[in-house]
């Protein structure tokens, strides 16, 4: 590898960048970014991870909601019940 002098990246001319320099510059670069994409793989698995557990925390609430509004639906039902019992009793125990 050559060891040429370029002018600085910045434009200001003061310090010289070697090939080596940029190299090496290339290299962290590469590092860093390959270490993000590892964080950003790890994130990936834990939102997926995050995702079955909302969708198994709608399918609870949807079977609650279903057995509530069940439980409504025979109260409405029955609402009545009370007095036909009242009555019942009136005309069983009319002593």
């Amino acid at each position: 590898m050559s060891m040429k002098t370029k002018k600085n990246p910045s434009g200001n001319g003061n310090s010289p960048v070697t090939q080596v320099d940029l190299s090496l510059w290339g290299g962290r670069l590469q590092e860093q970014i390959i270490g993000l994409d590892q964080r950003m793989d790890g994130l990936d698995k834990r939102m997926d991870g995050l995702d079955q557990r909302m969708d198994s925390l709608e399918r609870g609430q949807a079977t609650i909601l279903q057995v509530v509004q069940s439980i409504d639906q025979q109260l409405r039902e029955h609402k009545d019940l009370p007095a036909r019992v009242a009555r019942l009793e009136r005309s069983v125990f009319r002593g």
